[in-house]
């Protein structure tokens, strides 16, 4: 449901029940509110282009299949998904406190954290034991960058990382690129298969 809109005042969203096994939808302007995880309680995976227009205020044990969230123009605190089983999770030009907002997912494979206003110690990651994918893009607060390892990542992006990137500390990596969008920067570097790389980062229907 994208595009500008939005639902005439007297029209019964309960219609939309009656497409309950609905697993994955996209939303943008045309609000559905709080209403949406009732509507469609079997959600496995939402792409979510404008968070101002459906905003949710806590899954309370609903969408318990929801592995996949991507979230454009999110404010706030993630904790209203705590519970859900989330894999692969996309923050897009995204506002949250702090970055440990991140490991109530314990469950994430795929990361990607897209010109977004974050702050806090980026080696939290480290404690995501089944993260296999991470892609950090655009200026932030990020702190800790030297402290970030991992046993498992096999994909990596990042596009400021202010220090080398340690191989050492991520001994299963496969493709990644560090500072590819700074010309000549001193830590420059790039491996493996890059397509393969885009891929693993490019959709959370995957």
């Amino acid at each position: 449901m994208s595009g500008s809109g939005a639902f005439a005042k007297d029209f019964d969203l309960d219609r939309f029940k009656r497409f309950g096994s609905v697993k994955a939808i996209t939303t943008q302007d045309v609000p559905f509110g709080d209403a949406l995880p009732d509507l469609f309680p079997q959600l496995e995976a939402w792409l979510n282009l404008d968070w101002k227009a459906n905003k949710i205020k806590a899954l309370n044990g609903k969408w318990p299949n929801l592995a996949n969230l991507s979230l454009q123009g999110f404010s706030g605190s993630l904790s209203i998904f705590e519970g859900a089983p989330i894999k692969r999770l996309f923050l897009i030009a995204s506002t949250i406190k702090d970055v440990e907002d991140i490991l109530c997912f314990k469950e994430v494979e795929v990361l990607q954290i897209s010109s977004c206003k974050i702050a806090g110690d980026v080696s939290v990651f480290s404690k995501l034991k089944k993260l296999r994918s991470l892609r950090i893009y655009g200026k932030n607060k990020l702190e800790g960058w030297e402290n970030l390892k991992s046993d498992i990542v096999q994909n990596l992006e990042i596009s400021h990382l202010p220090c080398k990137l340690s191989k050492e500390d991520f001994p299963k990596l496969r493709n990644y690129v560090i500072n590819a969008y700074r010309p000549r920067d001193p830590f420059y570097e790039e491996g493996g298969d890059l397509g393969k790389l885009g891929r693993a980062l490019s959709s959370i229907f995957d």
